[in-house]
């Protein structure tokens, strides 16, 4: 066996330095594979954590950017549709002026009615979905309206006939404002809603007669329900008419006429009668 002590000159044999390699033992050797990545490590660990605050710093510019674009840029826009989302306008119908006879008798009648119309969340404004109903149609829907917020009951002006056929030709009567009109009436200030005069003296005088819509502004809460009215705009109602008609010698005229075409066996026939001090007529 050779002293350990002692230096000598040859060469070192080759000796297994890890389980995977070998290499001749030198003075001054670099470290083997495992050795260098555990020096690397501490480089590794500092550009990991450059890039990670790098990322983060980048995530935060975006969501100040993008605050800053809804809050800046695009507050108005998303303020006055937050003040949509809180208020409605509810439609106050206008009373429609009635036609008189000489005399002051009405021909026409208001009576009270009710429509129902739905929320749309989407929008300010309210859609009919019925009108015209009475008290025992929409009786129970009022017991349950607790349940559904969108659905409201308002009291509307319905317009009735007294005298029936013996004026039916003379005052005409009212419709609905069909699809294709819908843009010409809204642009006169009606609302899709309304009734319009469709024939007679309804359509002729229909300027005179409508009146004006008013609008009610009320703030509600997140189910719908009314908190408080915001500014309300009262209707205005339609002018009356007065004719020269005298209704009690329309009546005669009309039972009249229906007695001589039943005795001739005619179906058309016209009757008119004037008053000979001023050319008003009294009857058609």
């Amino acid at each position: 066996m050779k002293d350990p002590f002692l230096i000598y000159a040859d060469a070192i044999p080759a000796r297994d330095l890890s389980v995977r390699e070998t290499a001749r033992w030198v003075e001054g050797m670099l470290p083997h594979r495992g050795m260098q990545i555990d020096f690397l490590k501490p480089s590794l660990k500092v550009h990991r954590f450059r890039a990670a605050l790098l990322a983060i710093w980048f995530m935060l510019a975006l969501f100040f950017a993008r605050g800053a674009q809804l809050q800046i840029i695009k507050g108005s826009k998303y303020a006055a549709a937050a003040d949509t989302n809180r208020t409605r306008i509810v439609r106050i119908p206008a009373s429609r002026g009635m036609i008189l006879d000489r005399k002051g008798v009405a021909l026409t009648r208001n009576v009270p009615r009710f429509e129902i119309t739905q929320q749309n969340r989407a929008s300010a404004e309210s859609t009919t979905v019925e009108t015209n109903l009475t008290l025992e149609d929409v009786y129970p829907l009022i017991l349950a309206r607790q349940d559904n917020q969108e659905v409201t009951v308002t009291t509307i002006s319905a317009r009735q006939y007294p005298f029936g056929p013996a004026f039916s030709h003379l005052l005409g009567y009212l419709g609905k404002i069909s699809a294709e009109e819908k843009e010409p009436y809204r642009a006169r200030g009606y609302s899709i809603a309304s009734l319009v005069g469709r024939a007679g003296l309804e359509a002729g005088l229909e300027e005179i007669l409508r009146g004006k819509d008013g609008r009610q502004h009320i703030e509600v809460d997140a189910t719908d329900r009314i908190q408080s009215v915001v500014a309300r705009e009262e209707a205005l109602p339609g002018l009356d008419v007065r004719l020269t008609i005298d209704s009690a010698l329309q009546e005669r005229a009309h039972t009249a006429l229906m007695r001589a075409l039943k005795a001739t066996g005619r179906s058309r026939a016209a009757l008119v009668v004037l008053d000979p001090n001023d050319g008003g007529i009294l009857a058609l």
